[in-house]
């Protein structure tokens, strides 16, 4: 459930951004049809700016619905990226394909500080993995400010509150669950567990704090500032079970 809450922000912030409106008073239905048939003109021509627009639309669907029915999935659908929640079937997901099939297409087009982002979940933004972090931090560097800018900072944040907890469990002494280690394994170093939990505190309380300087009004980042700054964030964002 975090990820889709984590990919309603992604949304939300592209409803602000150059993305223009399109999904408008248009019905669900009348809407992915739409962005169906134009995802494929798109994709033939490799017109990277509008499949990167037809992403935007996307985004914003998700974000300005609680939750979009499945029922509304058609035949070929699946190229657009969208497919039912994995522990929600009934609900739509959008993995972000679009922005990875323009970023394949030309990942070097007028259009890279969109095309970039789809770098940091290179599987997918609806399978719960963590973000590459490499990746997040070379988008950074080379976009600052950039569509996606906060967005990234919000997916390292979540991933330095989800170590936090692991962490957590360590120093508590109420253990972590086996696939969660599995998940987050390569980032548990030999230092004391409590250098370590204040560490991933650190970090993700100052990500937290950049992806709100660059969004302010994002009510996600500010509530999970609030509880990792308190030490009581309870929910995972990544690597579900």
């Amino acid at each position: 459930m975090a990820t889709l809450t984590r990919l309603a922000v992604v949304g939300a912030a592209l409803m602000a951004s150059s993305h223009p409106a399109t999904y408008g008073q248009e019905t669900v239905e009348a809407a992915l049809g739409r962005i169906y048939s134009q995802y494929v003109m798109a994709r033939t021509g490799r017109d990277i700016g509008r499949l990167v627009s037809l992403d935007g639309d996307l985004r914003q669907m998700m974000a300005s619905n609680q939750s979009i029915e499945a029922s509304h999935l058609r035949p070929g659908y699946e190229d657009l990226g969208l497919s039912g929640a994995a522990f929600d079937p009934g609900s739509l997901v959008y993995s972000g394909k679009i922005l990875r099939d323009a970023h394949k297409i030309n990942p070097r087009s007028p259009s890279r500080n969109f095309t970039l982002y789809a770098t940091v979940f290179p599987k997918g933004e609806d399978v719960g993995d963590i973000p590459n972090v490499e990746a997040a931090r070379a988008y950074l560097r080379e976009f600052p400010e950039g569509p996606f800018a906060a967005d990234v900072y919000l997916d390292l944040a979540h991933f330095r509150d989800d170590l936090y907890k692991l962490f957590q469990g360590f120093v508590e002494g109420g253990g972590v669950p086996e696939y969660k280690l599995d998940c987050y394994n390569r980032y548990v170093t030999k230092q004391p567990y409590r250098e370590q939990l204040k560490a991933a505190q650190n970090s993700g309380v100052a990500n937290y704090r950049r992806a709100l300087a660059l969004r302010p009004g994002d009510t996600v980042a500010r509530e999970s500032l609030t509880e990792l700054l308190k030490g009581t964030t309870l929910s995972w964002y990544f690597c579900p079970d």
